[in-house]
């Protein structure tokens, strides 16, 4: 029996399809299929779950019985912290004269709940099968909101800022998945899917400094872009197993563009120190794409578990992101407007990456099992990609790592896994220097702690149909 179980927890599935742009940077940003998670994002050669369509189809052969299969990310807990986040560049000391603010450090703390995956997979024949899938296979949400900051200058001034940021990004994936078990050793799969991008930025900040001998200053800055694109691409897998080890392979195409449209604005004021208002409003198309991936993946099961590795390797080909946009900047200074036509045309390139993940899963009974791994999560940003263009379409630029731990219950047609992920991140992310006239956008380094809390499981329409006949046993013969 306990071979059986082990057999169908034949595991682990979920590298995430390829986005792009993940977390507009990160590829491997937010986890589907809770068991990927908690054995350190593996699932190339070991998949069954909710994750397997968009990691390797070929794993989902291994599925025994019709299944519905889920995963929801409850909470994440993120711990951000900034050193430089409200003076993050250089002071215009031609304007603002000596100002050097001090206790500039942002320290802030969120909850958030993170979407799902659900997964219907259904034998087509013996030894083929196929799977109907949806997810949300990337999120990146960056709140702050109604902040302030008070600090006195080098020269005894008072400075404060006023500020509210609000960053988000979601790729949404849908499709079906074929695969079929060619002979006992070989199985191919293949994925087809539809995305939707959706890009959300909103920068707003408001400044004023004053006292002392210099003449009084304010500023105000507002940044806002959207953006929405739809593509098609298609993943193909393979699995191969002799004795107890199996090996796998899955490449994933680049995307094909579909439909997309963006638009962006912009205002800055300042006044003090001279006077000037620019409002810039531009809409047009745009498109994010999405990479050729190549994930390579080995796996061996013992007598009570399992373990994994897989190699990810992301290749960018062409632009990350493009956005042509037209629109007007008009211009107030000294009383006199002035309007002007404006045509933008933004891209920006990606770098290759390079991710691993180690996992496994060691069952302390036919019932229960533990899981654990390591990964991690390399960013695509180039060096430098933190641009204050019009768009914004990276925010951040992060490396991360990250360990998870869990547990899993296993029943007849049925299983539980409940566990949590700890990562860490550091790099730079986009922020406004309000010490610039007019305000502009710099970056600030940053280290990020959070811990995603998982819940995932499957169940098999046999359990489903007994739970409904036992619900029916019960309400027509109650004890």
């Amino acid at each position: 029996m306990v071979s059986r179980v082990v057999r169908t927890s034949i595991v682990a599935a979920a590298l995430l399809s390829a986005e792009a742009a993940g977390a507009q940077g990160n590829y491997r940003s937010t986890p589907i299929g809770g068991r990927s998670a908690l054995m350190g994002g593996t699932g190339v050669a070991f998949g069954r779950d909710g994750a397997a369509p968009f990691n390797n189809p070929a794993t989902i052969v291994a599925v025994d019985d019709a299944q519905l299969a889920f995963s929801v990310n409850f909470y994440t807990f993120t711990a951000f912290r900034a050193h430089n986040w409200w003076a993050p560049g250089p002071v215009d000391r031609s304007k603002l004269g000596d100002i050097g603010p001090t206790g500039a450090t942002l320290t802030d703390l969120e909850f958030n709940a993170l979407p799902s995956s659900l997964c219907l997979f259904i034998s087509s024949t013996v030894k083929s099968r196929l799977a109907l899938c949806l997810a949300s296979t990337q999120g990146n949400t960056f709140s702050f909101s109604a902040e302030r900051y008070d600090a006195r200058t080098a020269d005894g001034r008072t400075t404060r800022q006023a500020q509210t940021m609000l960053e988000s990004y979601s790729r949404f994936v849908f499709g079906p998945t074929y695969a079929v078990e060619i002979n006992e050793r070989l199985s191919f799969g293949l994925s087809l899917h539809g995305s939707l991008v959706a890009h959300r930025a909103a920068h707003n900040a408001i400044g004023n400094t004053h006292g002392g001998a210099g003449a009084p200053i304010a500023s105000a800055f507002y940044s806002g872009s959207r953006g929405d694109s739809a593509q098609l691409s298609l993943i193909a897998g393979l699995t191969y197993t002799f004795d107890n080890i199996t090996t796998a392979l899955a490449l994933e195409s680049p995307s094909i563009h579909v439909f997309g449209v963006g638009a962006a604005n912009r205002y800055t004021r300042f006044e003090g120190a001279g006077e000037s208002t620019r409002t810039t409003a531009v809409d047009g198309s745009f498109v994010s794409a999405t990479p050729l991936r190549a994930s390579l993946g080995a796996g061996i099961v013992g007598a009570r578990g399992i373990a994994e590795i897989n190699a990810h390797i992301y290749a960018p080909m062409g632009r990350a992101f493009r956005a042509e946009l037209s629109g007007t900047t008009v211009t107030l200074e000294n009383g006199v407007a002035r309007e002007e036509a404006v045509r933008v045309n933004l891209a920006q390139n990606a770098n290759a990456v390079f991710d691993v993940g180690i996992g496994g899963q060691y069952f302390l009974s036919k019932s229960m099992s533990v899981l654990g791994g390591v990964s991690t999560d390399l960013s695509a940003v180039p060096a430098g990609g933190l641009r204050a263009d019009l768009f914004n379409y990276y925010p951040s630029r992060s490396q991360r790592v990250a360990v998870s731990f869990g547990a899993g219950s296993h029943g007849e047609g049925d299983e539980l896994l409940v566990g949590t992920e700890l990562s860490y991140a550091w790099g730079e992310r986009i922020a406004i220097n309000s010490y610039q006239l007019p305000p502009v956008l710099d970056q600030a380094s940053h280290r990020t702690f959070v811990a995603l809390f998982i819940v995932a499981g499957s169940t098999s329409f046999k359990a489903i149909k007994r739970a409904v006949q036992d619900a029916a046993d019960v309400i027509k013969k109650p004890k």
